[in-house]
């Protein structure tokens, strides 16, 4: 989980810098993929990565070689379905952990990413969509829409800092906003009393069996009193 947390935190950083990159996006699609393998490691769950994540492969190759627009609406379309099951398979292995460890905590973070992540391509499909739902957005070269202003966008609401630069101008952008804020407050502190209620029960079984295992055994240390000269 820690591949995944810092692959996601690069990939953020890096999309800052690399617009509509070819290799930048197979390169995040083989983080989603291999989330999947290691938070799951189940038969059924990596079919359904790749029903999934082929599609947003061929899309993305298809759309980079050529102007068909469907591709575009197909990578976008299938970039919210790959994020969505990714950032539920993580979340599941996260809240089904039976102890509190370096694994789950990474596995936390990565899926607070994910979850801003996944937003971030719902705006940029609603903007797609119906264009202008969204106030003071970049775009590129090419006319498309900047996908960074709409991570910079998601994460800004997901923290709830709401600088105000971009904002939502009609009835759905501003019911995502809402909900994504929400989610992430929930998110946070539903999540952090799981993990504080499993370290603590954790930490009191341990702390009970040391005890146990304490009075059951006998002092070696201590000399033999005979028992005539017992007081």
């Amino acid at each position: 989980m820690l591949v995944l947390l810092v692959s996601l935190l690069l990939f953020i950083v890096l999309s800052t810098f690399y617009d509509r990159s070819l290799v930048l996006a197979l390169l995040f699609t083989a983080i989603l993929l291999s989330a999947v393998s290691a938070a799951s490691g189940s038969r059924n769950a990596m079919i359904g990565a790749w029903v999934l994540g082929l599609p947003f492969l061929a899309s993305i190759w298809i759309s980079f070689s050529t102007a068909i627009p469907i591709a575009e609406w197909a990578t976008i379309i299938f970039g919210v379905l790959i994020l969505g099951y990714t950032t539920g398979i993580v979340l599941r292995h996260v809240l089904w952990a039976r102890d509190v460890d370096a694994e789950v905590l990474f596995g936390a973070a990565a899926v607070y990413l994910l979850i801003g992540l996944t937003f971030a391509m719902l705006c940029f499909l609603v903007e797609q969509a119906a264009p202008g739902s969204y106030t003071n957005l970049t775009f590129l070269a090419d006319g498309m829409l900047d996908m960074d202003a709409m991570i910079y966008y998601s994460f800004v609401t997901l923290t709830t800092l709401g600088y105000g630069d971009i904002t939502p101008t009609w009835d759905v952008p501003r019911t995502l906003a809402v909900m994504e804020a929400i989610l992430g407050v929930f998110y946070t502190t539903i999540l952090v009393a799981k993990l504080v209620s499993v370290y603590t029960a954790r930490a009191m079984i341990k702390d009970l069996d040391d005890l146990i295992e304490a009075e059951d055994t006998p002092d070696t240390h201590s000399p033999d009193v005979p028992r005539g000269e017992e007081a």
